[in-house]
């Protein structure tokens, strides 16, 4: 709980915890099961954590907090895969990334700052998208910019 900025909350009913509170309840849930199993088992035992769209509901600051214990676990030579459907959030805590099409077929994979491209993206979510750096940190966003009709040509 308290990797999470939970520990205030112990002890009260999931039910009534805010949904982002809720988010990070499990994802505090899952690394405590993590930290077991590695008491328990043999020491070069693979350990995976799988996480589904983790940072839903969270504010701005505790979606970053959680990505970077995300981050962190993998750093520890444990396999994170994380779902999200942020690019901008992929290109910043993401190694590697793997992009699915509508049916579920790999269109392609690779590491993250080549395989983010916002021509790849646009074909697969059928929006147009952006890349934008600030001049001042270097920091880069992929932005969604609009819908693309049918034809594929924009609007």
């Amino acid at each position: 709980l308290e990797t999470v900025g939970l520990t205030e909350r112990a002890g009260e009913p999931f039910a009534e915890l805010s949904m982002g509170q809720q988010q990070r309840a499990v994802l505090a849930r899952a690394l405590a099961q993590l930290d077991a199993a590695d008491r328990i088992a043999e020491r070069d035992t693979p350990r995976a954590l799988l996480a589904d769209e983790p940072t839903s509901a969270m504010d701005p600051r505790h979606a970053i907090e959680a990505m970077q214990v995300l981050r962190a676990e993998a750093r520890r030579d444990r396999a994170v895969v994380v779902v999200l459907h942020d690019p901008t959030a992929a290109l910043r805590f993401a190694d590697r990334v793997l992009l699915l099409g509508q049916a579920g077929s790999i269109v392609t994979q690779g590491p993250t700052a080549e395989t983010l491209d916002p021509t790849i993206l646009t074909r697969i979510f059928e929006v147009g998208f952006t890349r934008l750096a600030d001049p001042a940190t270097g920091a880069v966003a992929i932005i969604p910019t609009e819908p693309m009709p049918s034809d594929g040509r924009r609007h």
